[in-house]
């Protein structure tokens, strides 16, 4: 009997391995929970954090900002409550020995991208992109980073957190420095992260791309976009891997992350 392959492909739309639970899929991080909660289950609080910190860049300020989507997408709550995983994210941060960040040996890259904005947004951008040595320029209008945390935290607790995850990186910092021109920048590629009612310098949602703009190498997200403080951040290590590809390949079509998964909940 003839087997025709679209037949396949059709059944393979369907298949469920890789699917992300309901609480992963809800996450800013995309948090492999299936990986992170066996791990406190065994008492590997160490490894557990390490996986948080892979995640989410900056677990002390996350552990305490995050909106906590899960709660609202978690199965559980219609039984009695959810799963309070911000709770288990703040014991993996706490019973941790180790809260060094990953410290990579590798070789310079010849790619400069220019940052405009020090608030969590650019310097989560800045924090991945600087960690595979690419040089990376913040400009901060301000004389201070931060952005909105300033609002939202007690210094001494995000600043400590930005200081530990930038401990082996190395990035310029230019304060008190208003970028009013993008022309004017001479970088392989950029990312726009001037917050809330930030200047936009015009720009406009490509959608062929995560966070791509309708100017070629410049890309834009955070509060910018209307996003909460959380989830600026998580913009910013997301646009991180949509600048990397553009680098690479010149193309600005890194595919968007869905906060959507095919599994369902069987109703009695």
């Amino acid at each position: 009997m003839e087997r025709k392959p679209e037949k396949f492909q059709d059944q393979l739309k369907n298949c469920m391995q890789n699917e992300p639970p309901f609480c992963t899929a809800a996450c800013p991080f995309h948090l492999n929970i299936k990986e992170f909660i066996p791990k406190i289950q065994r008492g590997g609080f160490n490894s557990a954090y390490r996986t948080y910190l892979n995640s989410v860049g900056f677990p002390v300020i996350v552990s305490e900002l995050c909106h906590e989507p899960c709660k609202n997408a978690c199965p559980r709550k219609t039984v009695d409550d959810s799963i309070n995983i911000k709770m288990i994210e703040k014991a993996s941060i706490e019973y941790a020995k180790n809260l060094k960040p990953n410290n990579y040996n590798l070789p310079k890259k010849n790619k400069r991208i220019a940052i405009i904005g020090a608030g969590i947004s650019g310097l989560a951008c800045t924090l991945r992109l600087s960690s595979k040595k690419y040089e990376v320029t913040v400009f901060e209008k301000t004389g201070k980073i931060g952005g909105n945390l300033w609002n939202l935290m007690a210094p001494e607790l995000f600043l400590d957190d930005i200081k530990r995850q930038f401990m082996y990186e190395e990035y310029n910092l230019i304060l008190n420095r208003e970028i009013t021109d993008l022309d004017n920048l001479n970088f392989d590629a950029l990312y726009v992260a001037t917050g809330k009612d930030g200047n936009s310098f015009g720009l406009r949602r490509n959608y062929e791309g995560a966070y791509a703009s309708n100017k070629k190498g410049v890309f834009f997200g955070g509060e910018l976009s209307g996003k909460n403080t959380v989830e600026a951040l998580a913009d910013g290590l997301n646009a991180a891997k949509a600048i990397e590809r553009y680098l690479k390949t010149g193309n600005m079509n890194e595919e968007e992350l869905s906060s959507e998964t095919k599994i369902k909940v069987a109703r009695d």
